[in-house]
């Protein structure tokens, strides 16, 4: 077992830059490509050194790097690798609108994310520093979010066939998915690799999507063998299964259940909104339950009445971590 990796994040997290970390354990950041890398041997890291300056004013807070692609690729990526629109809502209830993306199952689209990956750890300290626990894969992202998972066709029908136009196919597709997480682990040697999983959207030859479980799942363990304790099994959709509505709420179980049999590093971030997160005790138990080692939390559940968070951060504090903290490493 891998013995020079920095501890995973632990306890609950914020989903972005906090107002107030007094009683959490650390928070998510976004980076864009395109704002980080605007030149193939550039770095920009001004929004890195400020959250490293204000998690150490918290009192040395965990970091996790979201690394946001898809619509945020810089132009000489899209040049050499090949661009191309698919739809995008804003909001459920805005029309969708067409945004750029790159062709992320080509070669040239492949090298260019492994070249950030590298210039990240190796020219700019990002892996020597202790408290960036984890930068999240989000090379295959397709819009939005970095659910890499996800293809986006709830936005809009067209998005399918946009996709095949492209030059798009779900064997092509699964095996960048395989790349990207090898990148993060060719580049990185104590930093965690975060991985966002759900229900596998699989763009079928007549352009619509078939959710697939199935190769998520495979995915999932394949990708835990691969990377072993440096990868961080994760999913952003943790509910209150009682009050959901989705349909997907049996995959979603299922899902929930491989991630604990597959062993820690486990993180979740729970619904976005108090109405889709129905009880926030029931959620809390819940990740515990499964092994979850952090949380990243809802806007606004500062507000909420009654919720002793800092008792939980403490509990998903406690939950095992994988073979690392066996081994003892010399990181904090």
């Amino acid at each position: 077992m891998a013995t020079h990796l920095k501890p995973p994040s632990q306890g609950l997290l914020d989903r972005k830059d906090p107002a107030d970390a007094g009683f959490i354990s650390g928070w998510a950041f976004d980076v864009c490509w395109k704002d980080l890398q605007p030149t193939p041997d550039k770095l920009v890291l001004d929004v890195i050194h400020e959250q490293l300056q204000k998690a150490r004013m918290w009192g040395n807070k965990s970091l996790k790097i979201r690394l946001r692609c898809a619509q945020w690729t810089p132009p000489w990526v899209l040049d050499a690798a090949g661009r191309f629109k698919l739809l995008l809502k804003d909001s459920p209830t805005s029309p969708p609108q067409e945004v750029t993306v790159g062709k992320w199952w080509t070669r040239p689209y492949k090298d260019a994310y492994q070249h950030l990956l590298n210039l990240l750890a190796q020219q700019h300290h990002c892996d020597d520093e202790p408290l960036i626990r984890s930068v999240v894969a989000s090379m295959c992202t397709a819009l939005s979010y970095p659910e890499t998972y996800l293809r986006h066709t709830g936005d809009s029908p067209e998005n399918g066939q946009r996709l095949l136009d492209a030059g798009f196919s779900v064997p092509a597709d699964l095996d960048a998915h395989i790349f990207q997480a090898m990148a993060h682990k060719r580049a990185f040697q104590h930093t965690r690799c975060s991985i966002a999983f759900n229900p596998y959207q699989a763009v079928q030859p007549d352009g619509t999507t078939r959710q697939d479980l199935c190769t998520t799942l495979e995915q999932l363990t394949h990708l835990r063998q691969l990377l072993g304790d440096q990868l961080i099994i994760e999913n952003y959709s943790l509910r209150d299964q009682g009050t959901s509505h989705d349909p997907l709420s049996a995959d979603y179980e299922a899902l929930w259940h491989a991630m604990k049999n597959a062993g820690p590093p486990i993180g979740f971030q729970t619904a976005a909104t108090k109405e889709k997160l129905g009880d926030p005790v029931t959620v809390m138990r819940l990740a515990d339950s499964l092994g979850a080692n952090h949380v990243e939390l809802l806007v606004g559940y500062e507000s909420m009445d009654g919720m002793d968070w800092a008792h939980w951060n403490t509990v998903f504090q406690h939950n095992p971590t994988g073979a690392w903290e066996e081994q003892q490493p010399s990181w904090v």
